[in-house]
């Protein structure tokens, strides 16, 4: 469960992080 969960956590992170780029992206 802690590996399925820090995978999760880190899915998160690098989702978050690709949305920003490409709202960043469609900005300029």
């Amino acid at each position: 469960t802690c590996i399925t969960f820090l995978t999760y956590e880190m899915f998160l992170r690098y989702a978050k992080d690709k949305i920003r780029k490409q709202r960043e992206n469609e900005r300029l």
